[in-house]
């Protein structure tokens, strides 16, 4: 398994961006997918999208090969990835994310400041890790 993970806020203020790029349909699944605890309206007041938990989930699980990979270093770790997964990985040309240009400021401050304490956590996180 290989577990991408990156900036809560970040993956966040990408939801509410995909909001008027796919639409209320697409939200209510993604919610639905992600077993969502709460609705679209609180994404920027809680952890609507249990990023924590899902990264508490991948982190502790155990019995499975898993790699743990910062989205910010995908493009340092090719190797390792394509070393891992056993299949040569080339990505696109790395691109910004669009979603915190998407936000106006007190939107972009309010949700930094809502998922402060888990950024620093997902921070303190190594870039990439393996387990086996």
């Amino acid at each position: 398994m290989v577990f991408l993970f990156g900036s809560a806020t970040d993956a966040a203020l990408s939801v509410l961006a995909c909001r008027d790029r796919y639409g209320t349909r697409w939200i209510e699944q993604h919610l639905e997918h992600l077993r969502a605890d709460g609705s679209f309206e609180d994404l920027g007041n809680r952890d609507v999208l249990r990023f924590g938990d899902q990264l508490d989930s991948w982190i502790g699980k155990s019995g499975t090969p898993r790699l743990i990979l910062h989205y910010d270093a995908l493009w340092d770790h090719v190797d390792t990835l394509s070393e891992f997964t056993g299949v040569p990985v080339l990505l696109p040309a790395r691109r910004a994310r669009s979603g915190a240009a998407a936000a106006d400021s007190a939107t972009r401050a309010r949700f930094a400041e809502t998922y402060a304490a888990l950024d620093a956590r997902i921070a303190a996180l190594p870039a990439c890790q393996e387990f086996t």
